[in-house]
């Protein structure tokens, strides 16, 4: 920063600041530092580029020079201090605080068999990162690789005048390649050395390779020489508090000691942390022998699992059975004792052994909706996945993602085509309608061809102008018009139920199209068709009484059905007026030459006369002819009309048009661009005695089909 009392001391961008090298140590004495600078110089002589050329630490606590112990008559120091026992049941022996370091296994094996327990034993490398209140240093040199070859620190020895009478020490000439041991040797060394707080021990059993660093220790005085008696042996015990033997315990178990764990836990009879570190240790043989022994490892981890169950440590538990490829077991305890945040794994367990209805549970309680509906899918639990689905829209969390949108209306499909390819169309409508919105659905059960289920989706849902253009679709023009009227649509009922009553009079069975025939409920349907046109306007009810009473076809007189002729001409009905004409026509042909009016006043036109006559419920020539021309130019601009390669235009020739499917049963539809027709009814006389494959005609407007 500036400064208007000083320097700009400011740095320039990517210069680095200078580094301090901190040389005081505030956590060993001086005695110990002084040993381990000594290995250090070593090091610096030997290997110069092995390790960084820094101060020497420095303390300013005090303490005792570390000791190397010796004993009487020859006997393993060892079992000078550890080979008397308490029988009062108190251990004597090391605390939690105290650590005798070994080179490698072997070592400590062999060093636990005579201590029994009464101190903690490692190897230097399981101590790195570890420190200890005291520490024995057992036998390092003796079980050196180097052996005889420590005497090349004679040679130092002499380079820097630490040997009194040169001639007195053989040293080998320090050979890189040869000693290059040595270098790994002195850091070990420097490793056992600094895990010390307080009192460092050295105890070795062959002199003769250990001797050149012990001359080079004592002559720069930094160790002392002690004999283990009694009093020594009870001066290096120390008792600690069950508490200090358990928070060891803790500390090695982290550091995967678990051995020595279980002992700190055993001296701080810790039922606990002794089960944990036995459990934590199974688990770690069965992980190295997964793949040379998989039988040992699979039951070294069941030993796991158990131990962790009743510890509590069921996540720990649930991970071994998962291991051991239980896959149910691990999934019970991971959603039963993990709490929520285990869930997920939970259902991947139940997933994995195919209890499906549990991982879909699991990952419904986890609000994982993607996984849980996929599960369903997988096990085919449509029910549940359905009953998942509705419980979330109505506790309002279906605030998702279209991805997950979209899994559920994919889930939902899959379980429509599931029960609809098991024909069980009730079931299927349970998933339908849960779709997203009506679109969907009509869209699928219309893919299905599943319309009469279409229609009473579309009727459930008040949707009564949809479903009766469903029914259209199927040719069911009674459920159509019933449908037409719930949805107010008055008008077009009725006029389907007068093309219904066309069509069923023309062609009922044993039909040939001619004349109209009464039929069942024909009188019903004329009294229904009447009922619907009532709100209309009124002309409208006129049109449909009109038409109600030519298709009735009752016995009426002459008169009756010129009269009928007329109101259809006014009301613009082609069908009407062509069905009177052709009654009319008949009631000619039906009659003896004795009915026929011969008189025939030439001066009046015969149109008029004709008429005069019918009125008056006479016939004659005239009449027949003028009838019989009327008719004939009715049929004549139909079949112009049909013969139209385009749609017929103009409201004649449309009207012309829709007597002509009304007459021979054929339903028009019209999607898109595209026109298809449907025969009402497919064995209808006229269908039977022509060439199906007209039916089959392509036209620029559409097709006919049945």
């Amino acid at each position: 920063m500036d400064s208007m009392d000083g320097p700009d001391i400011r740095m320039e961008k990517g210069c680095l600041s200078k580094i301090f090298h901190l040389s005081q140590n505030f956590r060993t004495h001086a005695g110990i530092l002084k040993l381990a600078q000594s290995v250090v110089d070593l090091l610096y002589h030997f290997f110069p580029l092995s390790v960084d050329a820094l101060s020497p630490e420095t303390s300013f606590i005090c303490g005792e020079a570390p000791i190397l112990l010796e004993s009487e008559n020859d006997e393993n120091a060892i079992l000078s201090i550890f080979g008397n026992c308490d029988f009062s049941g108190n251990f004597v022996g090391f605390g939690a605080e105290q650590v005798i370091l070994v080179r490698d296994d072997h070592s400590r094996s062999e060093i636990s068999n005579l201590v029994r327990g009464q101190a903690l034993v490692l190897t230097i490398v399981e101590c790195k990162g570890l420190e200890f209140q005291d520490v024995l240093l057992y036998n390092f040199f003796g079980t050196s690789p180097l052996k005889s070859q420590w005497r090349v620190i004679y040679g130092y020895m002499k380079e820097h005048a630490l040997l009194d009478n040169s001639s007195q020490w053989s040293s080998p000439s320090f050979d890189d390649a040869k000693h290059n041991i040595l270098c790994s040797e002195l850091k070990q060394l420097y490793v056992a050395i600094t895990r010390t707080r307080q009192r460092l021990w050295i105890c070795e059993n062959a002199l003769e390779f250990s001797k050149p660093i012990l001359d080079y220790w004592k002559k720069k005085c930094l160790i002392q020489v002690r004999l283990v008696d009694h009093a020594l042996a009870e001066a290096m015990q120390v008792r600690s508090t069950p508490e200090e033997w358990k928070l060891q315990g803790f500390k090695l178990l982290r550091e995967g000691n678990y051995p020595m764990a279980i002992m700190c836990f055993e001296r701080a009879r810790y039922t606990y942390g002794e089960k944990l570190a036995k459990a934590s240790a199974f688990k770690a043989d069965a992980d190295l022998k997964h793949i040379s022994n998989p039988q040992e490892a699979s039951d070294l981890r069941r030993q796991a699992a158990e131990i962790y169950e009743t510890i509590g440590m069921a996540d720990s538990a649930a991970e071994c059975f998962y291991m051991l490829k239980e896959y149910e077991m691990a999934g019970k305890i991971y959603m039963d004792k993990c709490g929520e945040s285990a869930l997920e794994k939970a259902g991947e367990c139940f997933s994995l052994a195919r209890c499906y209805s549990l991982a879909a549970e699991a990952y419904a309680r986890a609000n994982i909706f993607s996984k849980c509906l996929s599960i369903c899918a997988e096990g085919k639990l449509f029910e549940i996945g359905l009953r998942y689905i509705e419980d979330w829209k109505r506790q309002g969390t279906e605030k998702k993602s279209k991805e997950i949108e979209k899994l559920e209306q994919d889930f939902l499909e899959s379980c429509t085509l599931h029960f609809y390819n098991l024909k069980d169309y009730r079931a299927m409508m349970k998933y339908v309608k849960a779709f997203h919105c009506i679109d969907s659905m009509r869209n699928l059960l219309k893919r299905l061809g599943c319309l009469d289920e279409l229609i009473s989706l579309e009727e459930e849902f008040g949707n009564f102008l949809e479903a009766a253009k469903i029914v259209r679709m199927k040719g069911d023009i009674l459920r159509e018009v019933d449908l037409l009227g719930k949805s107010g649509k008055n008008r077009e009922a009725s006029m389907n139920i007068l093309w219904y009553i066309l069509f069923y009079s023309l062609w009922a069975p044993g039909s040939k199209g001619w004349p109209l025939k009464q039929f069942a409920q024909e009188e019903e349907l004329v009294a229904k068709a009447k009922l619907l046109a009532e709100p209309e306007p009124i002309a409208f009810y006129e049109y449909v009484s009109v038409e109600s009473s030519i298709l009735l076809n009752k016995q009426n007189s002459l008169a009756q059905m010129k009269e009928q002729l007329s109101a259809s001409s006014r009301n613009g009905s082609v069908r009407g007026e062509i069905l009177c004409a052709r009654n009319i026509l008949d009631f000619h042909l039906r009659q003896n030459n004795s009915n026929f009016c011969w008189d025939y006043d030439w001066l009046v036109d015969p149109v008029n006369y004709s008429e005069q006559l019918t009125l008056e419920n006479q016939i004659s020539v005239d009449s027949m002819v003028c009838f019989w021309n009327l008719w004939r130019e009715k049929i004549v601009r139909i079949i112009e009309s049909v013969g139209c390669v385009e749609m017929p235009v103009g409201k004649e020739n449309t009207s012309c048009w829709e007597f002509c499917l009304n007459y021979f049963g054929v339903l028009e539809q019209q999607n898109n661009m595209q026109r298809t027709y449907h025969l009402l009814n497919p064995d209808s006389d006229w269908v039977r005695n022509i060439d199906k494959r007209s039916l089959h005609k392509k036209r620029t407007i559409g097709c006919f089909g049945s």
